[in-house]
């Protein structure tokens, strides 16, 4: 189940979304295809539910947080392909992470 979506602030064919199998996907529209969707990363750290994705005002980067606390700043690479930049993690009161903003 899709729990967030992010448009990507300067690719209108690509965006990002996060769900309840704990991934992120980045996605790009295609007409070559017939789903009309290319698939073009899968970002696997979390482990509970993603609620949350976000782009930076560039793009270049990705934020993603979820029901494990956890916020993780991804990057893209000369290959179109996404690292995990940084990771961190609430240990407080915090019950899950429901919005980010840059």
């Amino acid at each position: 189940t899709t729990c967030s979506i992010s448009a990507h602030p300067t690719n209108s064919q690509r965006f990002a979304s996060g769900g309840g199998d704990s991934n992120v996907f980045i996605w790009q529209f295609s007409s070559s295809l017939p789903s009309g969707l290319e698939l073009m990363s899968g970002l696997s750290y979390h482990t509970q539910p993603v609620n949350c994705v976000s782009w930076n005002s560039t793009g270049d980067k990705l934020a993603s947080s979820g029901d494990d606390k956890l916020v993780i700043i991804w990057t893209e690479d000369e290959t179109y392909d996404y690292t995990q930049e940084l990771q961190m993690k609430n240990d407080g009161n915090l019950r899950e992470i429901t919005k980010e903003k840059w």
